[in-house]
């Protein structure tokens, strides 16, 4: 580990921490004050990337959810991961176990938390009762149970209601000439 840690931001990259290493070389990568070293950047990161909580503002309760642009194969494949490892597992952990880099498993994880398949409290990743009821579901509920969760974000709803009003409207979708 370097004697100056810089961590980034994401898009824009800036600097949003420096840390020092003045431990003495070499490093026994074991050593108690390394490892609390490692848990500031890991908490410098998942702070960021994986609050907690989120202040509710009048315009951040009226945003619109934005689901990270990952598969439906890469959540179920989360909450099998961590069915297979007691429900609950550390995101870096994740990471390492799956050869997936560290910003990808944080998409993953998102969408599945958005969908309340899983819960994030600080570094962990813990599936909720509605994910290991997914996971134990046969094809067809698991269809319904997605669909459910689905349309309990903004964006979904807003979509199906305008196709909805077309369709009670009599508006049929254009045909490609």
């Amino acid at each position: 580990m370097a004697d100056r840690i810089v961590v980034l931001s994401t898009k824009p990259g800036r600097v949003r921490a420096v840390l020092r290493n003045d431990l003495l070389h070499p490093r026994s990568y074991r050593s108690p004050e390394l490892l609390y070293i490692v848990d500031q950047l890991h908490g410098i990161i998942t702070g960021h990337e994986m609050p907690d909580a989120l202040p509710l503002t009048s315009s951040a309760a009226a945003a619109v959810e934005v689901l990270p642009a990952v598969s439906s194969s890469e959540i179920i494949g989360l909450l099998e991961y961590l069915q297979g490892h007691t429900g609950l597992q550390n995101i870096f952990q994740i990471a390492a176990d799956s050869h997936r880099e560290f910003g990808d498993v944080i998409k993953v994880v998102k969408a599945a938390e958005l969908l309340d398949f899983v819960v994030t409290p600080g570094q962990l990743v813990s599936i909720t009762s509605m994910g290991k009821h997914f996971v134990n579901a046969n094809q067809e509920e698991r269809k319904i149970i997605w669909r459910q969760q689905l349309l309990r974000l903004r964006l979904f709803r807003a979509v199906l209601d305008m196709l909805t009003a077309k369709r009670e409207a009599g508006i049929s979708p254009q045909k490609k000439s």
